[in-house]
């Protein structure tokens, strides 16, 4: 889990350096999403939700959808072959 909020965090940051407004984000960790909602159920994760709640401030929009494993296969097999 911290190394999917770490990526979303990195993703985050790097669409607001862009100057991204409007974002979708999509992740297959539905605990990750589930965390995100309900950060107060989730106090080991504290710091880096705080930071995913802190970015989303900065967007005018932020839609965070979940994946389904399946249809995520290349993205995986990329990340696995790193």
């Amino acid at each position: 889990m911290v190394a999917e909020l770490r990526c979303i965090i990195w993703t985050m940051t790097s669409l607001v350096d862009i100057g991204a407004t409007n974002v979708i984000i999509a992740s297959d960790y539905n605990e990750v999403l589930e965390a995100i909602k309900a950060p107060l159920q989730w106090p080991r994760l504290r710091d880096l939700l705080q930071q995913v709640i802190k970015l989303k401030e900065k967007f005018t929009m932020v839609v965070l959808e979940e994946e389904k494993i399946a249809t995520n296969g290349i993205a995986r097999e990329i990340a696995k072959s790193c």
